[in-house]
């Protein structure tokens, strides 16, 4: 059963917001790669438009996903669900700075990121960072490999924005860092996504989370031939 919703905004803060086509096609992939018979939907943003009806005939007819932009976004641990077992990594706690103390958190791709190399545009890591500072070392592997000398940047817009609530803003308190893929990429099936806080500034007390990963695969147009 595919959870119609995704969670944004701060753990503790949270709201729910529709799954995008990326996010829906990126599950079902998961789900029928690890071999599952089928998938169902339920209570998808009403009424359905375009996008809906175009999630609801993708999963009839799963080729139509396998080149198609997918955002692997991982799910948040919540306690009615991991009491029934459904547990999950996120949101990890770092509580302290530590240089070498790696923090695992695996990832599955039901992509064939090798296989397809010249039909992707592009691969890129997201990870959204709580109660961190500029000043933070923080170093990040992707099955075992540093993504150091990848492409790095960082999100550190101001506010967010509610939808459900307009008159309310979240205040500043997390980062996203954008690690581009380009020579270190996922493979298909189980990966894992290693994180280590190095420093941090010496008066500054507490550790960081990890709330929120997802790794986005972009595809391209096919190239000429001749």
């Amino acid at each position: 059963m595919l959870q119609p919703f995704v969670e944004e905004g701060n753990p503790g803060h949270n709201y729910d917001a529709h799954n995008t086509p990326e996010i829906m096609r990126a599950a079902v992939s998961n789900y029928l790669a690890k071999g599952v018979d089928g998938v169902y939907a339920w209570f998808l943003d009403w009424p359905l438009r375009a996008a809906e009806r175009n999630m609801l005939t993708e999963m009839a007819n799963p080729d139509l996903m396998v080149e198609a932009n997918k955002q692997y976004h991982l799910s948040r641990r919540t306690e009615p669900a991991a009491t029934l077992g459904y547990d999950t990594t996120l949101p990890l706690e770092i509580p302290q700075a530590e240089q070498g103390r790696r923090y695992a958190i695996p990832v599955f791709i039901a992509d064939d990121i090798e296989g397809k190399a010249d039909r992707i545009k592009s691969v890129t890591l997201r990870i959204r960072v709580g109660n961190t500072v500029t000043a933070d070392t923080i170093s990040v592997w992707l099955n075992g490999e540093s993504l150091a000398d990848e492409s790095i940047s960082r999100n550190t817009g101001a506010y967010v924005r509610i939808p459900v609530s307009p008159h309310r803003i979240e205040h500043y308190s997390a980062q996203w860092i954008e690690i581009a893929l380009s020579s270190v990429r996922p493979k298909k099936g189980d990966n894992v996504v290693e994180v280590s806080l190095d420093a941090r500034p010496a008066k500054l007390g507490g550790g960081i989370t990890i709330d929120d990963l997802e790794i986005v695969v972009e595809y391209g147009v096919y190239r000429t031939r001749g």
